[in-house]
């Protein structure tokens, strides 16, 4: 017995693993057991559908490097940053539980502020779109949450060189608290000084 999970959702007509794979879905079995293995389920299926979620943001990063980082200044040197850094950075998440929940919570707090700035910037995918640009602003929440995993990040920095990047990325994104991402955008791009 199992279910089928499309998109991170279960489908309920679908009764079989084949029928699941031609629509695209990922068959789960249920193990139906208690104790030990049902905890074991209950946590493959809950970072089964996360890991389904985060690949739904794929497109969102993508676009938000390519198409509002890559063409600021401050963008590139971040986006810089990271490619130089990225091996360090994958190393001190990868073993870390904790982080690896972090990071996943911090990312999905920053995604409608992101996918904001897509749309206040309105190229490709992102024309014409209206749900976040001046609706959503980068709270001192949204920000403690980041500055969070900027410090726990911070207390594993394997070098002086990376943890000054870590601090000079807290630095800059302060200065978006309290901002709609349409102004964070106008900053961002070098227009206006940050509240």
């Amino acid at each position: 017995m199992g279910a089928c999970y499309l998109g991170g959702k279960k489908v309920g007509d679908v009764s079989s693993p084949a029928e699941c794979r031609e629509i695209g879905g990922t068959w789960q079995e249920s193990s139906g057991g208690n104790g030990a293995c049902c905890l074991r389920d209950i946590l493959t299926r809950a970072l089964g559908e996360s890991i389904l979620l985060l690949g739904e943001t794929y497109t969102l990063g993508r676009d938000f490097k390519h198409q509002i980082l890559k063409e600021t200044e401050l963008g590139r040197r971040f986006v810089g940053y990271l490619e130089t850094h990225l091996d360090t950075t994958f190393g001190i998440i990868r073993g870390n539980f904790g982080l690896i929940g972090r990071s996943m919570e911090t990312w999905l707090a920053i995604l409608p502020f992101m996918q904001g700035m897509l749309e206040a910037n309105g190229q490709g995918l992102w024309q014409y779109r209206q749900e976040y640009h001046d609706k959503v602003r980068f709270t001192r929440d949204t920000y403690r949450v980041v500055s969070k995993l900027i410090k726990e990040i911070r207390e594993v920095s394997p070098s002086q060189e990376y943890t000054r990047i870590l601090d000079e990325l807290e630095q800059v994104l302060r200065q978006f608290v309290g901002l709609t991402p349409a102004k964070a955008l106008k900053v961002l791009q070098g227009g206006l000084k940050g509240d």
